[in-house]
């Protein structure tokens, strides 16, 4: 199903934005600026990694 073992990192980031994301919608409303603001980064980071992805898989694809 996959093209190459390595392609189950690159499933991993994006399962991992998807947490943090839903971790973030959840917690927003609970934590202060001291928490948004590290949860915010970490979003940004992580949006620019599945940007990347996505990128790359328009040339390698990850799936057979």
């Amino acid at each position: 199903m996959l093209r190459f073992r390595a392609d189950i990192r690159t499933l991993a980031f994006v399962g991992f934005y998807y947490v943090l994301l839903a971790f973030a919608y959840f917690a927003w409303s609970r934590v202060g600026l001291v928490g948004k603001v590290p949860l915010v980064v970490a979003l940004m980071t992580i949006s620019w990694i599945c940007a990347v992805i996505t990128h790359n898989s328009l040339h390698s694809p990850v799936f057979k």
